[in-house]
C-alpha cells in the first residue's frame, strides 16, 4: 500500500494537469488488475466497475489536488511514526489507495462494485457531475472515500453548494441637488450579497424550530 501511495503522490497532479490523468491511469491498472473493467470519460473522469449480483455499490472519490506543480521537490514523500507526507496524500491519494484495497479484499464477493474518480473535484467537479448522475444511477449506495476529519468519524451528510448570478440596475441622479430620485445599484448589492450570506444559517434556523438541539 505504501509502495502504491508513493506512486500517486509522487505524480503531481493540480487540477486540469496532466498529472491527473495519470493518477487516473495508475488507478485503472491497479483495478484492472483486481478483474474490474475501466474506461476514461471525457474531462479524464475515470470510471471502473467489477461484476456481481444485485445492484452496484459506487465507491467514489478525485485525482486531482489543490497543489502547485513544483510542490514534491520542496515537500518530497516520506513517512515517519506510522504516518505518511507529501503533497495530496491526505486529500486524497491515501483514499485511492484504500479504494483499492477495500476492493481488492472483496473480490469473489457477489456484490457489483463501481468506481467513479473524478478529475476536477478540486474546482467544484463542474465536468464530472453530469457523468456521476449517470454513473450512480441504479446504484443502492455510494460511499465517498476521502479521509475523514481529525475527529475520524464517518460523514453521512454534507452541506449543499449554491451558486448565484445578480443583476442589479441603478438609476443615476445628479448627487447634490435630485439625489433621492437615483438609486443605488451598488448599495441595492450589498443588501442582496448579506441576504443571501444569511442562507447559509437557513439549516440552524430549522434545527432550532424544530427543537432538535
Amino acid at each position: 500500500m505504501i509502495d502504491l501511495l508513493r506512486e500517486l503522490v509522487e505524480i503531481e497532479s493540480p487540477t486540469y494537469s496532466s498529472g491527473v490523468r495519470r493518477v487516473a491511469e495508475v488507478c485503472s491498472r491497479e483495478l484492472e488488475a483486481l478483474g474490474a473493467q475501466a474506461r476514461f470519460l471525457e474531462g479524464d473522469h475515470l470510471v471502473a466497475e467489477l461484476a456481481g449480483d444485485g445492484p452496484p455499490l459506487l465507491l467514489v472519490g478525485h485525482t486531482d489536488t489543490v497543489w502547485p506543480e513544483g510542490t514534491l521537490a520542496a515537500m518530497p514523500f516520506r513517512t515517519s511514526d506510522g504516518r505518511a507526507y507529501g503533497p495530496g496524500t491526505y486529500d486524497m491519494k491515501g483514499g485511492l489507495v484504500l479504494l483499492v484495497e477495500a476492493i481488492r479484499l472483496a473480490v469473489g464477493r457477489t456484490r457489483t462494485l463501481r468506481v467513479f474518480l473524478t478529475a476536477d473535484e478540486e474546482s467544484g467537479s463542474r465536468t464530472a457531475r453530469p457523468h456521476l448522475e449517470r454513473v450512480a444511477g441504479g446504484c443502492a449506495a455510494a460511499f465517498v472515500v476521502e479521509p475523514p476529519g481529525p475527529s475520524g468519524n464517518l460523514k453521512t451528510a454534507r452541506k449543499g453548494l449554491g451558486r448565484f448570478r445578480l443583476t442589479i440596475t441603478g438609476r443615476s441622479a445628479h448627487a447634490g441637488t435630485h439625489r433621492e430620485e437615483g438609486v443605488s445599484a451598488i448599495e441595492e448589492l450589498a443588501h442582496q450579497v448579506l441576504a443571501l450570506h444569511a442562507l447559509r444559517r437557513l439549516g440552524e434556523r430549522r434545527r432550532r424550530a424544530r427543537g432538535d438541539d
